[in-house]
């Protein structure tokens, strides 16, 4: 052959495709690998890696290779292998991470279950089995089952991709964030409407099955079983429209059967007990939100009888999908606890979670701080209205922004008789609306004690009590809060440009109303801050209450804006130091500093029992509040803290 042929010839073999490889994979080591990913790695697009039955490790990586993937299924047509070839993460990684694919990748006739997508050394964080980025992939003939996901789609994930589902069944998976079952991110997802799937018992913060994030790619859902007849948007959550038109969906049969009446719920209890009567309970709360099916006309409550409920003694899913027009109250307030195990916070109050009551339970060790789509530490209320918190213990929660409570977007919403105690991180209980969103919050009978910050974190955790505050606004207060009957003590704040406040901050167009209420004892790190924080436009009205011994002041003013200015009114109150004790830091700062009703004195506390701030006999703050002076829409409880009558003929303490 002559040279310049053997050179035209060899580029001709170079623009040849090598043909399709079949790789098997045996665990007696007759195949080609025992591993799934050894023989992923050694394939080439359009090649397959056929599996033989057995039980094989997660966290299987495809990238850049379009190739299949799957069981005998494949060279059979036998769907019996699909429950033989698992596919299994031992709670510690996820099933398949699949990336960048030109081509296309297939995975067939595969059980894939116990994945766990977290954040651990780059991995992703979402797709408890499977994860696809930027591919197209077909999930076919498979099970997807008991997988977690610590953000989103806790079965499948798919974010800017396309893909075919058909005769999969995915269940009993569990999302944090979104989409228990799947999430779909800009994504083109097609249901095989022949060979239909299965998507059932799925848990998530919101969408507990499906969760849609793609605009450009409307959802249709043709399943045989589902999770419900009639899923509304509480299981399929389309984003573009949350709380209002649900995902189309065609459902031959429902997995669960609701009901409109209450339910009973104990951590001896059984999920395919009826759940209608206390004799037969439902084990876990999770899966009597599933059933309960309630409206306006119809409120329903789940009743919590008394015991331990989290995910290792009952197997409880938080946080817990709260559902709009369904409460939720425990037997007894110490004793039927909500435990976090210091792993996921514990309540999401989803997109117009309307009209419900969540009372006598302790919630504790929630965690915000270590899962990153997650930095509330006990519960956050997204846009609900009319809902009810009361009676209530939230204690040893650990949040980087929030360590107890975030209420966002909600209006007319009640925080009654709960002490936050000793919760670490972020501010125990936020309060916070957008600029659009005029929101109303009462927040009375409360305790914010010994909330501290997080030394770990130095740019997060600040520590504190309450804060009130809308998202970078300066035309007019969009948010008013009322604190009435409340305690702030002992609360610690570091020293940080954004933790002046150790008790309550009012920030960014915020309209707050302090009555009635002690602060006491309550330090920052932070030597220019103050207990009370008064910033960005804000009005804060104080009536009628205490603020004694804070370090390193009692109230701070700052307004570095070009907006309205903030106004600080004190009437019948007693201040340590007097107006002196204002801090005012900048220009645009007003104080009305009522000094004829104003006092500067020890206020003498109890310092003793179970309420050592109560105020003792002689004390100068008794019959020195005003009731003529308050505004017409706040309405003192009958009692105080310590359960005395809040007023005795025409008079009121402070």
């Amino acid at each position: 052959m002559k040279p310049i042929i053997q050179i035209l010839f060899f580029f001709l073999l170079l623009t040849q495709t090598a043909p399709a490889q079949i790789i098997t994979v045996k665990q007696d080591s007759t195949g080609d690998f025992t591993s799934i990913q050894d023989a992923v790695d050694a394939a080439q697009d359009g090649d397959t890696v056929l599996v033989w039955p057995g039980t094989y490790e997660g966290g299987i990586k495809i990238y850049y290779k379009g190739i299949t993937v799957g069981s005998l299924t494949l060279t059979t047509g036998d769907l019996s292998y699909m429950h033989q070839t698992i596919i299994d993460g031992n709670d510690s990684v996820g099933g398949f991470d699949i990336f960048e694919i030109d081509g296309k990748v297939t995975i067939n006739g595969l059980t894939i279950q116990n994945g766990k997508a977290m954040w651990d050394g780059g991995s992703f964080n979402s797709g408890g089995a499977i994860a696809v980025w930027y591919s197209q992939t077909d999930i076919l003939n498979c099970i997807i089952q008991n997988n977690k996901a610590y953000s989103a789609g806790g079965g499948i994930y798919y974010a800017n991709s396309e893909g075919i589902l058909s005769n999969t069944t995915i269940r009993y998976n569990h999302a944090y964030d979104r989409g228990g079952g799947i999430l779909a991110a800009s994504s083109d997802i097609t249901f095989d409407s022949i060979s239909k799937c299965n998507i059932y018992v799925n848990f998530a913060a919101s969408g507990s099955d499906v969760y849609n994030v793609s605009d450009d790619f409307p959802m249709n859902i043709i399943v045989d079983t589902f999770t419900v007849m009639n899923p509304d948007y509480y299981y399929l959550f389309e984003f573009t429209n949350p709380g209002g038109v649900v995902i189309p969906h065609q459902v031959e049969q429902g997995k669960i059967t609701q009901t409109y009446q209450d339910l009973y719920v104990s951590p001896n209890g059984d999920n395919d007990n009826s759940g209608l009567s206390p004799e037969e309970p439902l084990k876990t709360i999770s899966f009597a939100l599933l059933k309960a099916a309630s409206d306006t006309l119809s409120p329903d409550t789940i009743h919590l009888a008394d015991g331990l409920y989290s995910a290792s003694s009952n197997g409880e899913h938080f946080p817990l999908s709260l559902k709009r027009n369904v409460s939720i109250i425990g037997q007894n307030r110490d004793a039927t606890v909500l435990d976090g195990e210091n792993k996921i916070y514990l309540l999401h109050g989803i997109y117009h979670a309307d009209n419900y009551k969540i009372s006598k339970l302790t919630l504790q060790h929630g965690n915000g701080k270590d899962n990153l789509d997650s930095h509330i530490g006990t519960f956050i209320l997204d846009n609900n209205r009319n809902a009810v918190f009361e009676n209530l213990l939230v204690s040893g929660n650990f949040g980087t922004q929030v360590s107890g409570g975030k209420v966002y977007n909600s209006n007319n919403t009640i925080f009654r008789n709960i002490d936050f105690v000793q919760n670490t991180g972020g501010r125990a209980f936020r309060v916070q609306s957008s600029n659009q969103i005029f929101d109303t919050n009462y927040i009375e009978n409360c305790r914010f004690i010994e909330n501290t910050p997080d030394y770990a974190d130095p740019d997060h955790g600040f520590g504190g009590g309450a804060a009130v505050r809308t998202s970078q606004s300066t035309e007019t207060q969009l948010i008013t809060a009322s604190f009435i009957n409340c305690l702030f003590a002992k609360n610690h704040t570091k020293d940080y440009i954004w933790s002046g406040s150790n008790s309550l901050s009012v920030s960014i167009t915020s309209e707050v109303y302090l009555i009635n209420s002690t602060l006491a004892d309550n330090t920052s790190d932070n030597p220019e801050g103050a207990n009370i924080g008064v910033s960005y436009s804000s009005n804060l009205h104080v009536y009628n209450s205490i603020m004694y011994n804070n370090q390193p002041a009692e109230f701070y003013m700052i307004n570095p804006v070009n907006g309205p200015d903030c106004n600080l009114y004190i009437q019948n109150s007693l201040v340590d130091g007097g107006e002196e004790a204002i801090r005012i830091l900048d220009d645009g700062n007003n104080v009305f500093y009522d000094a004829p009703t104003n006092i500067d004195t020890d206020p003498l506390f109890l310092g003793k029992w179970e309420h050592p701030y109560q105020i003792a006999d002689g004390s100068p703050c008794i019959d020195a509040g005003t009731l003529a002076n308050l505004p017409d829409f706040i309405e003192l409880p009958e009692y105080d803290l310590a359960g005395n009558p809040r007023i005795v003929g025409d008079s009121i303490d402070m």
